[in-house]
């Protein structure tokens, strides 16, 4: 089965089973063919056990198949003496550098120890990735103004809205 993407020169020219040397939006077009299990499986006798975010779901009506590499932040539990508001104006702040670094087609996955709490981004940190070319972004935790980011021209999984900042229940730990 040919890749049904075309290019200025014409049709796609790999198979079902792309390679390294297909170009990337091939690749990404062949494996949103795939089930997520036959992904899953693919992966698992790869070597990774746990390459499924469990307890989350789209953000708009009509999900969109994405595929990208995973740029990760995790959360931890946060610290009253640490983590206050004006941390997030800080520009080195490690939410800020994740958004601001996650490179064009991978997909920010952002680990808040299935937490909902507290949101994990809203819909200026998620409208910034969308502008800048990421492929989607996936959280475990919360989203605020899940409506504005459900309307986004980029897939958004999340486990639930959620109002309060991550600074009232989550320190981030690691980019």
């Amino acid at each position: 089965m040919r890749c049904a993407l075309t290019t200025g020169k014409g049709a796609c020219a790999i198979w079902w089973r792309p390679t390294r040397r297909s170009p990337p939006r091939c690749r990404a077009r062949c494996v949103t063919r795939l089930s997520t299990a036959s992904v899953a499986t693919a992966l698992y006798t790869r070597g990774p056990r746990s390459q499924f975010v469990q307890g989350v779901k789209p953000i708009e009506r009509q999900p969109v198949t994405m595929v990208g590499q995973a740029f990760t932040l995790r959360y931890i539990p946060a610290r009253e003496d640490r983590n206050q508001l004006e941390v997030f104006r800080n520009p080195d702040h490690p939410q800020r550098v994740a958004v601001e670094t996650c490179p064009e087609g991978q997909i920010l996955v952002m680990d808040a120890r299935g937490d909902a709490s507290a949101a994990t981004a809203g819909s200026i940190l998620v409208t910034r990735l969308a502008v800048r070319g990421c492929a989607g972004v996936v959280s475990d935790g919360g989203f605020r103004d899940a409506k504005g980011i459900g309307e986004l021209d980029m897939p958004a999984y999340c486990a639930n809205p959620s109002a309060p900042i991550a600074g009232a229940q989550q320190g981030i730990l690691t980019v």
